[in-house]
């Protein structure tokens, strides 16, 4: 095994050990502050130190540094175009399961001094299940997602690309990230959660928009993108893409009706 091969397996079990299961924001900058001391130490550091950058730098790589949502429903796998939705899909259940703890909160409050103790509960059952899904909890199984972070700090290293480590899935990307500095920007992600790598891209302006992610082709040519939230992914990837180009190459070109705006 080659010296670079050695370290990204390294990287990856070392964040599989220390940072699986980061998703709160506390976790999120102890993430995002070690990886900027150990491999980024002259970028400077932007955004609390999610964003790192170079001055004369032209590409801009961006990734998901949390784990993934857990989702309590949705099937094991989904078309490209309602897989894009779903990051903005859970928001909205999380938004309306927190009005409806709130309500709750109340009710349950009316149920203690009614001395109604059997529909007291009850009532903080529904408002414990209401508060996990309202808070969010992190996808325990996040293999694929921590090899994806391996590969985006990989290869922003040795491209000597800015790097844009997101606080959590998003459908879409921030309008003032392009600014006029970048002649490409590439979004991953997870690439590793299925046999085939995709990627979508378009250009807007004097930039080259790129999005990357991996799913399954059924027989009936259809693209499919397995459901990481709710089922995880613990396969461990048997070797790791360090090279963007190489990545490029891996990579079937696909057009999505409806590609998120970078």
């Amino acid at each position: 095994m080659s010296d670079s091969s050695k370290l990204e397996k390294t990287l990856f079990e070392f964040l599989l050990i220390h940072f699986r299961f980061t998703y709160y924001r506390k976790q999120q900058s102890k993430l995002v502050n070690w990886i900027s001391q150990q491999f980024f130490a002259n970028y400077e550091k932007k955004q609390k130190g999610f964003f790192l950058t170079k001055a004369k730098s032209k590409k801009l790589l961006i990734v998901n540094c949390s784990a993934p949502t857990k989702c309590f429903f949705g099937k094991k796998n989904y078309k490209v175009n309602y897989w894009l939705k779903m990051p903005k899909i859970m928001t909205i259940v999380q938004f309306i399961s927190l009005l409806l703890l709130i309500i709750f909160i109340f009710f349950s409050s009316y149920l203690w001094y009614s001395e109604r103790l059997i529909q007291l509960c009850f009532a903080l059952i529904i408002c414990g299940v209401l508060s996990v899904i309202a808070i969010g909890l992190p996808q325990f199984k996040c293999f694929s997602h921590i090899a994806t972070l391996t590969t985006a700090i990989m290869i922003a290293q040795n491209s000597q690309m800015d790097l844009l480590l997101l606080k959590g899935e998003m459908s879409d990307l921030p309008h003032k990230l392009i600014a006029n500095k970048y002649s490409k920007i590439v979004w991953l992600r997870d690439i590793y959660n299925g046999e085939q790598i995709y990627l979508a891209g378009r250009k807007v302006d004097n930039t080259k928009e790129e999005m990357i992610f991996a799913a399954d082709k059924t027989p009936e040519k259809e693209i499919l993108v397995k459901n990481v939230n709710r089922y995880g992914n613990e396969v461990v990837p048997k070797s790791f893409i360090i090279s963007l180009t190489k990545l490029e190459q891996l990579a079937s070109e696909i057009t999505i009706n409806h590609i998120s705006k970078i």
